[in-house]
This record gives C-alpha cells, sequence and structure tokens, in this order.
C-alpha cells in the first residue's frame, strides 16, 4: 500500500479534520442566517468531504502499516509490552517451573457454606429470604 500523499496527512490529520468540520457547521450556519452565500457552504462542505475522506485514507494506511510490521515480529516502542520479571527468591537457587507456578497462581479458596451467605447479608435481606412478613 502507497504512503498517502503529504496534502492527505495535513488535510485528514486528526485536528485539522475536525477545524474544518467546526468550520463547515459555522459557514453553514452563517449561510442559513443570511451572512454567507451559499457557494461558500456548499464549498465547504466538499472541503469538509475531502478532509473526512483523507482521514479514512490515513487510519487505513495506519491500521496496514500496523499490521505489515506486526509480520516482522517488531513491535512499535510505544506498544512493547512490559517483560514480567519473576519473583526473587531468597535463596540462590534457580528458579523451576513448578516454583514460578506457585508463586504466581494464588490458591483456590473454599467456597462459603450456605450459612456464611445468609450470614453475610445485610439485615433487612433477611426477612425476605426467609419468607417473613413484609
Amino acid at each position: 500500500m502507497n504512503p498517502p500523499s503529504l496534502l492527505d496527512r495535513l488535510i485528514g490529520n486528526p485536528i485539522s479534520a475536525l477545524l474544518i468540520l467546526f468550520g463547515t457547521l459555522a459557514v453553514c450556519f452563517a449561510a442559513i442566517g443570511g451572512s454567507a452565500t451559499p457557494i461558500a457552504a456548499f464549498s465547504m462542505l466538499c472541503i469538509c468531504g475531502w478532509s473526512w475522506s483523507a482521514n479514512r485514507r490515513l487510519q487505513a494506511y495506519r491500521l496496514w502499516k500496523l499490521e505489515w510490521d506486526s509480520m516482522s515480529g517488531i513491535a512499535p516502542p510505544a506498544k512493547r509490552a512490559k517483560k514480567v520479571k519473576p519473583p526473587k527468591q531468597k535463596s540462590g537457587r534457580a528458579t523451576e517451573e513448578r516454583d514460578m507456578v506457585s508463586v504466581m497462581v494464588a490458591l483456590p479458596r473454599k467456597s462459603p457454606t450456605i450459612m456464611d451467605a445468609y450470614n453475610a447479608l445485610p439485615r433487612y435481606c433477611e426477612r425476605a429470604i426467609r419468607g417473613g412478613p413484609r
């Protein structure tokens, strides 16, 4: 895919596209109010459409470039994942796989009993669950 032209990069830039959109809205409202000509409003609408399509081309190129660069295995510097270091052991021996898993995965907890679940509820819920008077 060919990179976008310099004009597409300038017009399709998100900041300039937003400014062109606000300018278009201002000229269209001025044309409705009678202080601008309809030709100015039409030309601003055309420029806004051109900016919109340039922005789309620029986004498509960025996505394509990101996919192309990811095929080489090199991630962009801002997107590169941080390396996770294993926790330091007190002893000087080498960390084995089973030690690493026992450190990273928490032990499963015991499920609460039904009475523990009832006791954790606030008192005003007790009547509704047990079917008492309302």
